[in-house]
């Protein structure tokens, strides 16, 4: 059955959009073309009409994912240069992020299962990572004289403080857990 191009473009973004959040739910590994694809009512041969592959729909949705984020975290700052940056790392270090899997952070979501993946994932994620810590520079005092080294230090303790959160039962002490480790990261932005 033939499809016209535009809406063959808008069943391209459909799969790109919901392919990061099966990605985000059951990880590179776990997230095959039927898983995908079934997600979607599609069967896996509709995935080759659109992409080349699966790292092809992976690396793509991974950069969407990102390019949202960075744009989304830069926009906070930009409108409240004092406190954007920290009010999103309150979020960041929230139980609601801790319970929000499918829509949280692909870097934490991803980050271990990057290392093991094709080159042009890695790719695409590292250089996705350098466009988002270029953006939370710009949240951090201009006084700073290295801005991208804080940074390093910043995201990294978010995102290992979520990832251990994220395996913790709920209850008091992943609260105490996440108010500890926010209070840490409040301090590094001061």
């Amino acid at each position: 059955m033939k499809t016209k191009s535009g809406e063959k473009e808008k069943l391209r973004e459909r799969i790109i959009d919901q392919s990061i959040k099966v990605i985000k739910k059951k990880g590179i590994l776990g997230a095959s073309v039927d898983t995908i694809m079934n997600s979607l009512g599609l069967t896996s041969g509709a995935l080759y009409s659109h992409f080349s592959g699966k790292d092809e729909l992976l690396a793509l949705s991974m950069e969407k994912q990102i390019d949202f984020l960075t744009e989304y975290v830069g926009g906070l700052i930009a409108s409240d240069k004092k406190d954007g940056l920290k009010n999103w790392v309150k979020y960041y270090l929230s139980e609601d992020h801790v319970k929000d899997v499918t829509n949280g952070c692909i870097f934490a979501a991803l980050l271990s299962e990057v290392s093991r993946s094709p080159l042009r994932i890695k790719t695409g994620f590292h250089a996705g990572l350098n466009k988002f810590y270029s953006a939370m520079e710009k949240g951090l005092p201009d006084d700073y004289k290295d801005k991208r080294k804080k940074v390093h230090t910043i995201f990294s303790s978010m995102i290992g403080s979520l990832s251990v959160a994220r395996t913790m039962k709920s209850g008091t002490d992943r609260a105490e857990f996440l108010s500890n480790n926010l209070a840490s990261v409040l301090r590094m932005l001061s």
